[in-house]
């Protein structure tokens, strides 16, 4: 099911997974995030390989090959970041990040073109480089694949590519940089294989599925406001959690 959700919104998955093992299994935040990194790099390739292949594709390698060496360099550094936060600013973060982009998707959702143009402007892929640093920053901390940063962002800054555009994109970057993450999560023994693995197989199927799904007509308009919901509601329990630490 994370898989699927995943695909149809551009996001790796890692939002749900990660509340989902702390809140529903106990299992510790720093815990949850290092092993949601198995579900969202299976969510990312799956959904790339679908999209890839699709008849009617919208993944543009050109602008994800830009955005891949930034975000790639970036998590390095947002590894020492996440091994450096404590668990009430770690939800704190979770919070304001998730209710800032769940807005903006939630209430934008009917003013953004969910169809590509056929040209790309040559600061599209400046944006998109800048782009890829922020999301790449976040993975290893946040747990996720970046892409609540580069779904919003692509529609702010690079409008031309469209909902879909967008959600491609998020994915195929998403693919490098959880995978990096996940290798520098291993590294330091934070990563519960015993259960992001059978995480992954699932989300291996669900994001293959997903894909088909977010090439249905109103689609894209339907993610854009259910991973607006779902930020929100997320960023109110991480919210109310840091404000019990304080």
């Amino acid at each position: 099911m994370i898989g699927a959700l995943g695909a149809v919104c551009g996001i790796g998955g890692g939002l749900f997974a990660t509340p989902l093992q702390h809140y529903g299994f106990k299992v510790p935040l720093p815990r949850s995030v290092s092993t949601s990194l198995v579900l969202v790099f299976c969510t990312a390739l799956s959904a790339t390989i679908a999209e890839s292949i699709s008849p009617d594709s919208a993944l543009r390698w050109s602008l994800a090959l830009t955005g891949i060496p930034g975000a790639l360099l970036a998590a390095q550094f947002g590894m020492r970041i996440s091994r450096a936060l404590p668990e009430r600013q770690l939800k704190g973060l979770f919070a304001l990040t998730f209710v800032i982009f769940g807005l903006r998707m939630f209430f934008d959702s009917g003013a953004v073109s969910t169809e590509a143009a056929t040209e790309i402007s040559k600061t599209a892929y400046l944006s998109i480089l800048c782009l890829g640093l922020g999301a790449g920053l976040v993975v290893p901390v946040l747990g996720i694949g970046g892409g609540l940063i580069l779904v919003p962002g692509c529609l702010l800054l690079v409008p031309e590519v469209g909902f879909a555009g967008a959600r491609s994109l998020s994915l195929a970057i998403a693919t490098f940089t959880s995978l990096r993450a996940l290798w520098m999560h291993n590294s330091a023994g934070t990563v519960d294989f015993s259960r992001g693995l059978p995480l992954g197989f699932g989300a291996l199927i669900g994001a293959s599925i997903g894909v088909q799904l977010a090439h249905l007509p109103m689609s894209g308009t339907v993610g854009q406001i259910f991973l607006g919901l779902i930020l929100i509601v997320s960023a109110l329990r991480f919210g109310r959690d840091a404000l019990a630490q304080a």
